[in-house]
C-alpha cells in the first residue's frame, strides 16, 4: 500500500471561510489560526517553494480542512490542528505537530522538519 501524507488546517473549507481567511491574513495576520496555512500559502494560492516541495515527496499528499477531518479520519480528531500525519497500511504516524508546526516561521523550516521526520519512520 501506498504511504500517504496528511495535511490537515486549523481552518473550515469553503468559499465563505476561505474568503474569511484571506482578509485576516491581510488585516490581522496575528490572529490567524492556521500556522501550516500561514506559512505554506499567500493570500490567494500555494506558495511555489512549498509546492515544488511537495512533488519531490513520493508519497501521495491528502489535503483536509478541520471540518472534512470527521468524515475523512475519524480517528485523527483527537489531535490539536494544523498537524501532518503519515498513513501506511492505515496505521496513522504523527509526522508534524500542532506544537511544532506552531513554532515554525517559513517554509525552509517546514521541509526541514517534515524532512526528518519521514526519515524517522
Amino acid at each position: 500500500m501506498t504511504n500517504t501524507i496528511i495535511f490537515i488546517y486549523n481552518a473550515k473549507s469553503g468559499f465563505f471561510a476561505g474568503l474569511s481567511d484571506v482578509v485576516t491574513k491581510i488585516v490581522a495576520p496575528s490572529q490567524y489560526e492556521c500556522n501550516l496555512c500561514k506559512i505554506t500559502y499567500g493570500p490567494l494560492s500555494m506558495k511555489e517553494e512549498w509546492a515544488q516541495f511537495l512533488e519531490t515527496l513520493p508519497q501521495e499528499k491528502v489535503f483536509l480542512h478541520k471540518d472534512e477531518l470527521v468524515n475523512e479520519y475519524k480517528e485523527l480528531n483527537n489531535y490539536g490542528l494544523p498537524a501532518i500525519f503519515l498513513r501506511h497500511d492505515n496505521q496513522f504516524s504523527l509526522l508534524v505537530s500542532k506544537e511544532q508546526l506552531n513554532t515554525l516561521k517559513s517554509v525552509v523550516e517546514l521541509k526541514e522538519i517534515l524532512k526528518l521526520s519521514l526519515l524517522k519512520i
